[in-house]
Parts: C-alpha cells; structure tokens; sequence
C-alpha cells in the first residue's frame, strides 16, 4: 500500500483517537481513561509485532525506554486533562508546537540555526495559534495571546508539545534499535506497567475508580482499537517513506480534530479556529522539510 494512505489512514485515526477520549472520559477520569485505552489497544498492538521478527535489543534501547516512560507518562496525563476539560478545536492544534520546540531545542542544545522555511514554519504555527482567538482581538490586538495563555487546556497541551519534543527524538533512537514492528507494544506495554502503578495508589488513595460503566465498554474497545491503528499505519508509513513526509500529511490530523469538535461536541468559533489550525498544519509541514 503507498505510504500516503497510510499516513493519510494515520491522521484520520489519530484525530478520531482524540474524539474518542473526550467521550470516555464522561464516566471516568484521565488516569482510568488512560490506563483502560492501553488494555484495549495492547492486544493488537502485539499481534502486530508477532507478525515480524523480533530483533535482540541492547542496554541503549532499555536506557531510552527508561528516560522515556515518565515523561509520557506525564504527557498522557497532561494531554487528558486538557481533552478532559477544555474544546477539543482549541487545545489540540497546540500540539502543532512540538516541532517548534524540537527547533529550539536543536538551537540551545546543538547550535543549529532554523533554516529558512524553518523560520517561516515557526511564524505560520504561532500565526495560527493567534488566529485560534482572533475574534477576540476587537478588545485589544494582544487579546488572541492572552486568551491562549489564560485558557489551562492550552498551557497543558502546550507543556505535552514539549515533553513530545523531547520523547520524539529519544523514540527515534530506541526506534533504530528494535524494528518499527516490535517498538510500539514494547513501549506501550511498560507504559501500561507505569500506569497501573498510578492507579493503583489512586484508587487506594480513593482519588480515582477503575469500575467501568457497562455503557462504555464497547466506546474503550473501540477507542483502545483506534489507538492501536493509529501507531501501526504511523510506522508502516515510515518504513514506507522519509519521516518528514510521513509527518507532513500526518498533521492533518489536527484540523480533524478541530472538525470534530464542531461536529460532535457542538463547539463554537470552529471556523476561525479551522483557518487558525490550517496555518499550525502548514507551519509543522514547513518545519519537516526545513
């Protein structure tokens, strides 16, 4: 199958993921939600690694697997609290961030300057997240910022744009030393292991329960199946194509997301905040081919 419908099949269950996780999370919190998502998502997840040989792994992979699991942890948390809480056209394009932050942190940490369409890359994402409150700026022309920094849901995904900065580039070393077959069950099964250590102390702590409504079992089943389609066509596309291409069609997703939003939440503003998430897509398109 040509890598673009993959990718393409990528974005669409990546934003419906998203869709998914707003709806769970009216009978359960975001440490259930999260944990329930990988029960259901790890049994197809492993299929698929058993469909291909599995390589031998070193002492780097388990070291990047180690760094990784509590910042995602984290980010997984963070990034259902948002969902949980907030329109899901206005906290998800923020994720449009995270090449953003893996550009300055190649520019603090390496010294490599943005190239050019890197530049404009980066003023196209922060063009669109004014846009996302535009119709504010009849008060005061900073007020589509202010209201952007005001609104928690934004400073969570924001803060999850950066963690994925981060767990993105040690992902693609742990990724190099295991096979695009083996590493999502691998990763998400000690992320599994991560979180059923949190809920557990929650549930004994009487913070959170882990009875599922009979309602929802079929919506967790479905949504654990999404999750698992939307790792498997994101690697069957990279071993398809360049990861920049692959990601480039991938960012689609956010103005799925957006799209949802309007049509199943009944969220407002969701043409302005469409034309705000099309300039975050191409500023992160801009920025994989920089």
């Amino acid at each position: 199958m040509n890598w673009f419908i993959y990718a393409l099949a990528c974005a669409f269950f990546t934003a419906s993921s998203d869709a998914l996780v707003k709806l769970a999370m009216r009978k359960t919190d975001e440490y259930a939600a999260i944990w329930f998502r990988l029960v259901f998502s790890l049994p197809l997840l492993f299929l698929f690694m058993l469909s291909y040989p599995i390589p031998k792994l070193d002492a780097k992979f388990w070291l990047a697997i180690l760094i990784m699991l509590p910042l995602e942890a984290t980010a997984c948390i963070l990034y259902f609290k948002s969902v949980r809480n907030y329109d899901l056209s206005e906290v998800t394009p923020f994720l449009g961030f995270t090449p953003v932050f893996s550009i300055f942190v190649a520019l603090l940490v390496l010294g490599e300057k943005p190239s050019f369409l890197g530049i404009f890359g980066i003023i196209s994402v922060f063009g669109g997240a004014y846009l996302l409150n535009i119709h504010t700026a009849k008060k005061n022309i900073l007020q589509p910022i202010k209201e952007a920094l005001r609104n928690k849901g934004t400073r969570l995904m924001l803060i999850v744009a950066f963690i994925y900065a981060i767990t993105s580039t040690f992902g693609k070393f742990a990724l190099l030393r295991s096979s695009l077959h083996s590493f999502p069950f691998i990763y998400f099964s000690f992320l599994f292991i991560v979180m059923t250590g949190i809920l557990s102390y929650r549930v004994k702590a009487g913070l959170s329960k882990i009875e599922l409504p009979k309602k929802q079992v079929l919506l967790y089943i479905v949504l654990g199946i999404v999750f698992a389609l939307a790792a498997i066509t994101h690697f069957k596309a990279i071993a398809l194509t360049e990861v920049s291409y692959m990601i480039s069609v991938k960012r689609l997703s956010l103005l799925l997301s957006v799209l949802y939003g309007g049509l199943i939440f009944k969220e407002k503003n969701i043409h302005v905040r469409l034309l705000g998430a099309s300039f975050m897509v191409l500023g992160t398109i801009l920025l994989s081919f920089a």
